[in-house]
């Protein structure tokens, strides 16, 4: 790789130099960084002497590659992480030092650390008997909404170095006199509260805790933060824009450390994607006054003059803060569109569309990026069938995937429910599968059954009443030839392992030990043995078997003691939308030849570059919405929001016409030919959209 000058400087950077690097997306500044830790390496720095703060997590690997090719021999000590990442890992190397002066009642009782999902099952535990006793009457959102939203707003207000008191004052102040919103918050007061108390009853650490720790607990200590930081001599960071307050204030010591001899901080003129995640990108350009010197890169190694001509007529419109763009660089960089009256018809037009469009322009479909503003269901079947259809390859980068969507998770809870006798607490009932579940189940799980046979053993031999497989004395011999002697066999077996080793057998087990003898001694051997489908069940099982051993562990520090709670709190929660931890991805690998698809926040984190951008749906308003978040303002948590400044609907327009105009600069900086625009008259429910997008790119619509 040919670095220019302006690089290269920054590259061979000399001791007890600072450097700010700025620039928009494609000017080379991750480069930059990567080429001066390779270079720090290949002269013998030692490892443990470098900290490289990347913005998410999916960034650590480019360092790590690099890191690997490096002739260093011994690599262990090397830092790379996100903030997050670096904080979880000294509060619990500090945690008998710090446990006490943070809260913990007993110091010694070594820390769990919660995952997200645990976090989300205890924080239900709080909320549910509060929602039963009236608290949270007038918010309309579902029980697993309010839950993650009180926890988003935990650790919004840690990152921006709040206490859960304050954070909840800042937002009561910003709704000024109204009382309803006022009581809602009072509550998500009372249940953060509950929470943390527990919490600090049982050495639990979540992310919140996590980062409250560091920043007063370690950061503010003199003497922890020397033992902490004093073998760091080279600071590399990667989109600093991204970082919260707490991570600014990080960097900000970090720099003015006597010991560290060179830095490099590196932002994206524009960035500031996860804001909403309280990301503080003005805080972060302030660093620029702690470092000897800011070096602005200029070359620009994705996009055309023409293309960022877009970006200036939205910006224009939306703040009035760029030049309007120039008409006939727009007319040549919006290199077509796609204007339906429904949203369907436009889905099913695109395929055929894009093949002509690819043809005309002489197009790879890798050279092309589908970019929405969010991707629901049917959108995404009606949007990859429309590709199929027009035989264009495509890849998705995998949106948040519930894991009650996925077949093979429903059968693996419908034989944990089938093998224990499992009470509702809220119903007071027993716990049973429906039919279709059992139908389900057994097509997944013997060979050769298909979906209408394993319906008839399900009506035959699933008795709803009991919830419970019934034997085969049930079943008549016209039956027995109708759907197979095999396959009746096959559910016999199944149906008398589950007997045996459930809570109602002598041999009962935790659910994370029930799941891996259910597969090692049955379905991975004949008559259940498929090679497709057994590959499947297995991901899957071992992805539920390290979630329901986590909760085993964790015993009533989180949930329950006993093993039919654990279980019982692992289904309930998958189906309650509280265990979210991503499954394994079971389906058809992506082509990594074809398009590539994504929403708005994923594309532009991805640092993905292509020819020609698509931009689906561009008159619906999701490309100017904020999520809705009653309980959790996460921008007027930032430490910059006056405490007695109320939130207006001038306030919302104008972060939402910020937000847009960011991902606009984002967008078009990642983009070397032009765009595609396709968009429908009415939204999926039938109503007229014209969003602020649609309204500013009107003319060419």
């Amino acid at each position: 790789m040919t670095l220019t000058p302006q690089q290269l400087s920054v590259v061979n950077l000399d001791p007890g130099r600072r450097i700010y690097l700025s620039g928009i997306a494609g000017s080379g500044k991750t480069t930059v960084i990567e080429e001066r830790f390779s270079s720090l390496l290949e002269s013998g720095e030692p490892a443990d002497s470098i900290v490289v703060l990347v913005g998410d997590s999916a960034h650590r690997e480019r360092f790590q590659e690099i890191a690997d090719l490096s002739s260093q021999p011994a690599l262990l000590d090397l830092t790379i992480t996100t903030l997050f990442g670096f904080a979880r890992q000294m509060v619990t190397f500090y945690w008998p030092i710090v446990a006490k002066s943070a809260g913990f009642h007993n110091a010694l009782r070594p820390p769990l650390v919660l995952t997200y999902d645990m976090a989300q099952t205890m924080m239900w535990q709080i909320v549910h008997p509060m929602i039963k006793d009236g608290y949270f009457a007038d918010l309309r959102l579902r029980p697993q909404q309010i839950v993650s939203q009180l926890l988003d707003n935990m650790v919004r207000a840690a990152f921006n170095g709040l206490t859960v008191q304050d954070a909840i004052a800042k937002q009561r102040f910003s709704w000024g006199t109204d009382p309803e919103h006022s009581k809602q918050l009072k509550d998500a007061e009372s249940a953060a509260l509950k929470f943390r108390q527990r919490c600090f009853e049982n050495s639990l650490i979540d992310t919140a805790l996590t980062i409250d720790i560091f920043d007063r607990h370690i950061l503010q200590n003199r003497d922890l933060f020397g033992q902490m930081t004093d073998r760091y001599r080279h600071l590399l960071v990667d989109n600093v824009e991204e970082q919260t307050p707490v991570g600014i204030n990080f960097i900000a010591k970090l720099l003015g450390h006597e010991n560290l001899q060179t830095a490099v901080i590196a932002q994206d003129e524009g960035g500031g994607y996860k804001r909403f995640l309280s990301a503080s990108p003005q805080m972060a350009s302030e660093l620029d006054q702690a470092v000897d010197a800011v070096v602005r890169l200029t070359d620009n190694f994705y996009e055309a003059d023409s293309v960022y001509q877009i970006a200036h007529r939205v910006n224009h419109f939306l703040l009035g803060s760029d030049p309007p763009g120039d008409p006939e660089k727009i007319d040549a960089t919006i290199l077509g569109h796609l204007n339906t009256r429904y949203r369907r018809q436009m889905l099913a037009d695109l395929g055929p569309a894009l093949r002509d469009f690819m043809a005309d322009h002489n197009l790879q479909p890798a050279d092309i990026a589908i970019i929405l503003p969010y991707m629901d269901g049917a959108l995404r079947f009606k949007l990859t069938q429309s590709l199929h259809d027009a035989n264009i390859p495509f890849q998705i980068n995998r949106r948040r995937e519930s894991p009650r969507e996925v077949p093979q998770v429903r059968t693996w809870l419908t034989y944990l429910i089938l093998a224990n006798d499992w009470i509702d607490p809220e119903q007071n009932t027993l716990v049973k599968p429906g039919r279709h579940d059992v139908t389900e189940a057994l097509a997944l799980s013997i060979e050769g059954l298909d979906p209408v046979r394993a319906r008839m053993l399900s009506e035959w031999l699933y008795d709803p009443d009991s919830g419970t497989l019934q034997d085969r004395s049930r079943l008549t011999n016209q039956q027995i030839e109708r759907v197979g002697e095999h396959h009746v066999e096959a559910v016999e077996q199944l149906a008398q392992w589950l007997a045996a080793n459930g809570n109602r057998g002598e041999t009962a087990q935790p659910p994370d030990f029930f799941l891996h003898s259910l597969f090692n001694e049955l379905l991975s051997r004949p008559p259940f043995y498929d090679a497709v489908q057994t590959e499947k069940l297995a991901a899957v099982c071992d992805w539920l078997i390290q979630i329901a051993s986590r909760f085993r562990l964790a015993g009533d520090r989180v949930i329950s003691q006993s093993d039919e709670s654990v279980g019982l709190a692992l289904f309930r929660g998958i189906y309650g939308g509280l265990v979210t931890s991503n499954p394994p991805a079971i389906t058809t690998p992506p082509d990594p030849d074809g398009i590539f698809i994504s929403t708005i926040q994923t594309y532009l984190l991805e640092e993905r570059p292509v020819e020609v951008q698509v931009w689906l749906e561009t008159s619906a308003t999701g490309w100017w919405d904020l999520p809705r978040q009653p309980l959790s303002n996460g921008f007027v948590l930032d430490p910059r929001w006056n405490i007695n400044q109320t939130w207006t609907l001038e306030d919302d327009a104008r972060i939402r016409n910020e937000q847009l105009s960011r991902i606009m600069t984002g967008l078009c900086s990642r983009c070397s030919q032009g765009v595609f625009l396709a968009t429908s008259d009415l939204d999926r429910r039938g109503a007229r959209q014209e969003g602020m997008l649609f309204q500013a790119l009107k003319p060419w619509l």
